[in-house]
């Protein structure tokens, strides 16, 4: 979730990768637009893609996580709910069916609420959707973006702390959490008052993203999830939140003070705007891998223009399926 006041969101001057490359431009589609004003956001991918192809998706302005379905999108069915918070970020999938999600309270007037966040684990093994508590963070400043440590690990999450700038891992088994990654890298770019946010393992590597600066990564332990030599900064542009291509050599980037989204080449460092001002396309937010008809397609979310300091948007909050493969 990016947590700027008005004022510092004015003050955060676009960017454009410095490694630029010209745009073509992905066909898009709404899916589904939620009520006025829904910020559907969590830089920690406020959607994932189930196995079956339907979304899940969160909101950092409501503790609800709402289930649509691609082929029939009219309706966003809410299937389970954070407890005794008020707005859900990250959630990532750790063996099929089973969900994890961060969440905790949050207000306009003093941001979020240390103490208030915490580990859920989201059950859709049944017909009726379980969440249960996994642990409380008592001292995370803020729990945002989250990642499986490694495809076959079913035990341990990495989740960044924007505002300690930190990275911690955290044992679903026993609950246990413990710091592991805190480098410079990590830390807010004035006047952005957060730093890390979104996070991605893809091999031996943790990609993240410095809130509206750059794209950056860290090898990593696959056991530890401890950082195995120093960070790297692959571009610089507006982030917001991303997706890494199934092969790891790609990722796509939501740019929301400018409207677009980018794709990166990590291997050549480069970038270049393949959606941007289009109508529907306002605020990206969390952005999501999945397929459709056998293609991969991203799911993007948006936050509909809100301003938080007046609650006011544009749209409401919308799921829009980019087709990358067309």
């Amino acid at each position: 979730m990016r947590l700027c006041h008005l004022t510092q969101a004015l003050a955060l001057i676009p960017l454009v990768s410095e490694g630029f490359v010209s745009a073509q431009q992905y066909p898009i589609k709404v899916l589904h637009e939620f009520s006025k004003p829904t910020w559907l956001d969590s830089n920690a991918c406020s959607q994932k893609v189930r196995h079956n192809g339907e979304v899940l998706v969160t909101s950092a302005t409501t503790n609800a996580i709402r289930l649509v379905k691609p082929e029939s999108p009219e309706e966003a069915i809410t299937v389970a709910s954070i407890p005794g918070g008020n707005g859900a970020n990250g959630i990532t999938e750790m063996g099929r069916d089973i969900f994890y999600v961060n969440g905790g309270n949050f207000t306009v007037a003093t941001g979020p609420i240390t103490g208030s966040y915490g580990v859920w684990k989201l059950d859709l093994r049944r017909a009726q959707p379980v969440i249960s508590l996994v642990t409380a963070l008592p001292d995370v400043r803020l729990a945002n973006g989250i990642a499986r440590l490694h495809p076959t690990d079913e035990t341990h999450l990495l989740i960044s702390d924007p505002i300690a700038a930190e990275i911690i891992r955290v044992n679903v088994v026993t609950g246990e959490y413990v710091r592991v990654i805190n480098d410079t890298a990590l830390r807010a770019v004035a006047p952005n008052p957060n730093g890390v946010s979104v996070l991605r393992t893809s091999e031996s590597y943790v990609y993240f993203n410095n809130q509206g600066s750059s794209f950056c990564r860290i090898p990593i332990s696959t056991t530890t999830g401890l950082a195995t030599g120093p960070s790297e900064t692959i571009v610089t542009l507006d982030d917001h939140s991303f997706a890494i291509s199934r092969d790891g050599k790609k990722a796509w980037m939501s740019s929301n003070f400018i409207n677009s989204l980018q794709e990166i080449d990590i291997e050549k460092r480069t970038a270049r705007i393949v959606v941007q001002n289009q109508t529907d396309f306002i605020t990206p937010t969390g952005v999501a891998l999945g397929k459709s008809d056998g293609k991969d397609v991203l799911y993007v979310t948006t936050g509909g223009g809100l301003v938080w300091a007046t609650m006011e948007a544009v749209t409401g909050g919308r799921l829009i399926q980019v087709n990358i493969e067309a």
